[in-house]
Protein backbone atom coordinates (compact mmCIF):
# COMPACT_ATOMS: atom_id res chain seq x y z
CA UNK A 1 0.00 0.00 0.00
CA UNK A 2 1.58 3.03 -0.49
CA UNK A 3 1.20 6.26 2.05
CA UNK A 4 -1.79 9.12 1.44
CA UNK A 5 -0.87 12.14 -1.16
CA UNK A 6 -1.65 14.43 2.07
CA UNK A 7 0.65 12.70 4.18
CA UNK A 8 4.51 12.09 3.59
CA UNK A 9 6.95 10.66 5.76
CA UNK A 10 10.04 12.72 6.09
CA UNK A 11 12.77 10.58 8.03
CA UNK A 12 12.85 6.95 9.36
CA UNK A 13 14.79 5.89 12.34
CA UNK A 14 16.02 7.70 15.82
CA UNK A 15 14.76 10.87 16.13
CA UNK A 16 15.77 14.02 18.30
CA UNK A 17 13.33 17.16 19.52
CA UNK A 18 14.38 20.62 20.56
CA UNK A 19 13.43 23.71 20.99
CA UNK A 20 14.69 27.30 21.01
CA UNK A 21 13.07 30.85 22.13
CA UNK A 22 10.01 31.24 20.63
CA UNK A 23 8.95 34.83 18.42
CA UNK A 24 5.32 35.97 17.59
CA UNK A 25 3.69 35.41 15.00
CA UNK A 26 4.12 38.18 12.20
CA UNK A 27 0.43 39.14 11.74
CA UNK A 28 -1.60 43.26 11.26
CA UNK A 29 -3.47 44.01 13.54
CA UNK A 30 -6.80 43.02 10.85
CA UNK A 31 -5.37 39.37 11.03
CA UNK A 32 -4.49 39.33 15.19
CA UNK A 33 -8.41 40.87 15.79
CA UNK A 34 -9.64 37.70 13.52
CA UNK A 35 -7.67 35.04 16.10
CA UNK A 36 -8.75 36.52 18.88
CA UNK A 37 -12.58 37.11 17.65
CA UNK A 38 -12.15 33.41 16.46
CA UNK A 39 -10.68 31.84 19.82
CA UNK A 40 -13.61 33.97 21.77
CA UNK A 41 -15.78 32.01 19.53
CA UNK A 42 -14.50 28.52 20.00
CA UNK A 43 -14.18 28.66 23.85
CA UNK A 44 -17.92 30.07 24.04
CA UNK A 45 -18.65 26.79 22.14
CA UNK A 46 -16.35 24.40 23.59
CA UNK A 47 -16.54 25.31 27.26
CA UNK A 48 -13.65 24.54 28.98
CA UNK A 49 -12.21 22.02 26.11
CA UNK A 50 -10.28 24.60 24.71
CA UNK A 51 -6.87 25.35 26.14
CA UNK A 52 -4.28 28.05 25.01
CA UNK A 53 -1.34 26.39 26.16
CA UNK A 54 1.91 26.51 24.45
CA UNK A 55 2.07 24.40 21.61
CA UNK A 56 5.71 23.36 19.86
CA UNK A 57 5.64 24.04 16.26
CA UNK A 58 7.87 22.99 13.85
CA UNK A 59 10.66 24.75 12.34
CA UNK A 60 13.21 22.41 11.15
CA UNK A 61 15.04 19.28 10.94
CA UNK A 62 18.20 17.85 10.05
CA UNK A 63 19.46 13.84 9.60
CA UNK A 64 22.96 12.97 9.90
CA UNK A 65 24.52 9.61 10.93
CA UNK A 66 21.02 8.07 11.10
CA UNK A 67 19.06 10.41 13.66
CA UNK A 68 16.92 13.09 12.80
CA UNK A 69 16.90 15.99 15.18
CA UNK A 70 13.55 18.47 14.53
CA UNK A 71 13.82 21.96 16.05
CA UNK A 72 10.86 23.58 17.35
CA UNK A 73 9.59 26.72 19.15
CA UNK A 74 6.42 27.00 21.34
CA UNK A 75 3.41 29.04 20.04
CA UNK A 76 0.13 29.72 21.43
CA UNK A 77 -2.39 27.22 21.18
CA UNK A 78 -4.70 30.01 19.80
CA UNK A 79 -2.77 30.53 16.92
CA UNK A 80 -3.17 27.10 15.03
CA UNK A 81 -6.66 26.87 16.48
CA UNK A 82 -7.40 30.14 14.20
CA UNK A 83 -5.67 29.00 11.09
CA UNK A 84 -7.44 25.81 10.88
CA UNK A 85 -10.59 27.47 11.19
CA UNK A 86 -10.00 30.07 8.52
CA UNK A 87 -8.20 28.44 5.78
CA UNK A 88 -6.95 31.64 4.11
CA UNK A 89 -5.66 33.19 7.98
CA UNK A 90 -1.75 31.85 8.03
CA UNK A 91 -0.61 32.03 11.15
CA UNK A 92 3.09 29.63 10.63
CA UNK A 93 1.94 27.37 13.02
CA UNK A 94 2.54 23.62 11.94
CA UNK A 95 2.47 21.64 15.05
CA UNK A 96 5.07 18.94 16.38
CA UNK A 97 2.96 16.00 17.42
CA UNK A 98 3.21 12.10 18.71
CA UNK A 99 1.33 9.13 17.89
CA UNK A 100 2.10 6.03 19.17
CA UNK A 101 1.61 2.72 17.72
CA UNK A 102 0.45 0.54 20.65
CA UNK A 103 1.47 -3.26 20.07
CA UNK A 104 0.14 -5.98 22.44
CA UNK A 105 2.00 -9.20 22.62
CA UNK A 106 -0.46 -12.87 21.61
CA UNK A 107 1.90 -14.91 21.29
CA UNK A 108 3.18 -15.78 17.98
CA UNK A 109 1.80 -12.86 16.77
CA UNK A 110 1.31 -8.73 17.89
CA UNK A 111 -2.03 -6.92 17.66
CA UNK A 112 -2.17 -2.82 17.25
CA UNK A 113 -4.84 -0.57 18.81
CA UNK A 114 -6.71 1.93 17.25
CA UNK A 115 -9.84 4.25 18.55
CA UNK A 116 -12.97 5.68 17.31
CA UNK A 117 -12.50 9.32 18.53
CA UNK A 118 -15.35 10.48 20.29
CA UNK A 119 -18.32 13.07 18.48
CA UNK A 120 -17.22 15.26 21.61
CA UNK A 121 -13.58 16.22 20.44
CA UNK A 122 -12.44 19.55 18.61
CA UNK A 123 -9.99 17.28 15.92
CA UNK A 124 -11.28 14.41 13.60
CA UNK A 125 -14.70 13.20 16.29
CA UNK A 126 -15.68 10.05 14.95
CA UNK A 127 -12.91 8.79 13.24
CA UNK A 128 -10.85 6.03 13.89
CA UNK A 129 -6.62 6.44 14.60
CA UNK A 130 -3.75 4.98 16.64
CA UNK A 131 -3.87 4.86 20.09
CA UNK A 132 -2.27 7.50 21.89
CA UNK A 133 -0.92 10.62 20.38
CA UNK A 134 -0.96 14.39 20.72
CA UNK A 135 0.49 17.44 20.75
CA UNK A 136 3.84 18.12 22.42
CA UNK A 137 3.67 21.20 25.25
CA UNK A 138 5.87 22.95 27.42
CA UNK A 139 6.01 20.73 30.39
CA UNK A 140 8.15 18.42 28.65
CA UNK A 141 10.80 20.94 27.43
CA UNK A 142 13.99 20.46 29.40
CA UNK A 143 16.47 23.58 30.48
CA UNK A 144 19.47 21.99 28.02
CA UNK A 145 16.66 22.32 25.04
CA UNK A 146 15.94 19.57 24.52
CA UNK A 147 12.26 17.69 24.69
CA UNK A 148 11.30 14.55 26.41
CA UNK A 149 8.19 13.49 23.17
CA UNK A 150 8.26 9.68 25.05
CA UNK A 151 7.28 11.76 28.54
CA UNK A 152 4.67 13.61 26.31
CA UNK A 153 3.85 10.39 24.42
CA UNK A 154 3.38 8.87 27.97
CA UNK A 155 1.19 11.02 29.47
CA UNK A 156 -1.09 10.84 26.53
CA UNK A 157 -0.66 7.03 27.14
CA UNK A 158 -2.11 7.63 30.59
CA UNK A 159 -5.17 9.87 29.90
CA UNK A 160 -6.22 8.06 26.50
CA UNK A 161 -5.67 4.67 27.68
CA UNK A 162 -6.10 4.96 31.06
CA UNK A 163 -3.20 2.58 31.86
CA UNK A 164 -0.34 3.72 34.59
CA UNK A 165 2.43 4.70 31.94
CA UNK A 166 4.70 1.48 33.44
CA UNK A 167 2.96 -0.72 31.40
CA UNK A 168 4.98 0.36 28.59
CA UNK A 169 7.93 -1.21 27.73
CA UNK A 170 9.74 1.12 25.79
CA UNK A 171 8.92 4.26 23.49
CA UNK A 172 11.08 3.73 19.88
CA UNK A 173 10.25 6.25 17.67
CA UNK A 174 10.63 4.78 13.74
CA UNK A 175 9.45 7.53 11.76
CA UNK A 176 8.70 11.31 11.31
CA UNK A 177 4.95 11.68 9.20
CA UNK A 178 4.00 15.50 7.69
CA UNK A 179 0.33 15.71 7.34
CA UNK A 180 0.72 18.99 4.81
CA UNK A 181 -3.36 19.00 5.08
CA UNK A 182 -3.53 19.25 9.06
CA UNK A 183 0.02 21.12 9.33
CA UNK A 184 1.47 18.55 11.77
CA UNK A 185 4.89 16.88 11.84
CA UNK A 186 4.51 13.92 14.03
CA UNK A 187 6.98 11.80 15.58
CA UNK A 188 5.45 7.91 15.41
CA UNK A 189 6.50 5.65 17.76
CA UNK A 190 6.15 1.66 18.71
CA UNK A 191 4.87 1.33 22.23
CA UNK A 192 4.61 -1.90 23.10
CA UNK A 193 2.40 -2.42 26.15
CA UNK A 194 2.14 -5.52 28.71
CA UNK A 195 -1.44 -5.57 28.90
CA UNK A 196 -4.18 -8.52 27.35
CA UNK A 197 -6.53 -7.33 24.91
CA UNK A 198 -9.51 -7.33 27.36
CA UNK A 199 -7.58 -5.54 29.86
CA UNK A 200 -6.81 -2.41 27.18
CA UNK A 201 -10.46 -2.48 25.64
CA UNK A 202 -11.74 -2.15 29.09
CA UNK A 203 -9.93 0.69 30.26
CA UNK A 204 -9.90 2.90 27.13
CA UNK A 205 -13.83 2.59 27.93
CA UNK A 206 -13.16 4.88 30.56
CA UNK A 207 -11.58 7.44 28.33
CA UNK A 208 -13.23 10.62 27.22
CA UNK A 209 -11.52 10.61 24.07
CA UNK A 210 -12.52 7.46 22.42
CA UNK A 211 -16.21 6.16 21.86
CA UNK A 212 -14.92 2.66 20.69
CA UNK A 213 -11.82 0.84 20.37
CA UNK A 214 -10.52 -1.99 18.44
CA UNK A 215 -7.63 -4.54 19.01
CA UNK A 216 -6.31 -5.60 15.19
CA UNK A 217 -3.91 -8.78 14.76
CA UNK A 218 -1.34 -7.65 12.66
CA UNK A 219 -2.21 -10.44 10.06
CA UNK A 220 -5.64 -8.59 9.27
CA UNK A 221 -4.83 -5.12 9.28
CA UNK A 222 -4.46 -4.55 5.86
CA UNK A 223 -8.03 -5.81 5.79
CA UNK A 224 -9.27 -3.46 8.61
CA UNK A 225 -8.11 -0.77 6.57
CA UNK A 226 -9.65 -1.74 3.36
CA UNK A 227 -13.12 -1.76 5.55
CA UNK A 228 -12.34 1.42 7.80
CA UNK A 229 -11.63 3.52 4.27
CA UNK A 230 -12.14 7.26 4.76
CA UNK A 231 -12.86 7.16 8.60
CA UNK A 232 -9.48 6.44 9.53
CA UNK A 233 -7.15 9.15 9.95
CA UNK A 234 -4.83 9.80 7.09
CA UNK A 235 -1.79 10.40 9.76
CA UNK A 236 -2.73 6.86 10.95
CA UNK A 237 -3.34 4.60 7.92
CA UNK A 238 0.15 6.02 6.59
CA UNK A 239 1.83 4.82 9.95
CA UNK A 240 0.02 1.69 9.73
CA UNK A 241 0.83 1.13 6.44
CA UNK A 242 4.29 1.72 6.90
CA UNK A 243 4.04 -1.18 9.92
CA UNK A 244 2.51 -4.02 7.52
CA UNK A 245 5.58 -2.58 5.01
CA UNK A 246 7.96 -3.45 7.27
CA UNK A 247 6.48 -6.74 8.33
CA UNK A 248 6.43 -7.85 4.48
CA UNK A 249 9.94 -7.08 3.99
CA UNK A 250 10.55 -9.31 7.66
CA UNK A 251 8.97 -11.92 5.61
CA UNK A 252 11.03 -11.54 2.70
CA UNK A 253 14.04 -11.87 4.44
CA UNK A 254 15.39 -15.77 4.44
Amino acid sequence: MAVEADVRVIARGDTRLCWREGTPPVLDSVQRQEVDVLWARGVAKSGSALHDSPLLAYRGHETAGGVTVIEGEFRPYRYYYAQCQRSDLDCGVDPIGVSGLMLLDEGPSQAVVIGRRSEQVSWYPGCWECVPSGGVDDTVARPDGTVDFAAMLTTEFEEEVCLPGRRIERVTPFAVIHDRRARTYDICCELPVRASREEVIEAIGASEEYSEVMVVNEADLAACLAELGGEMIALSRAIIELRLGERRGGERKP
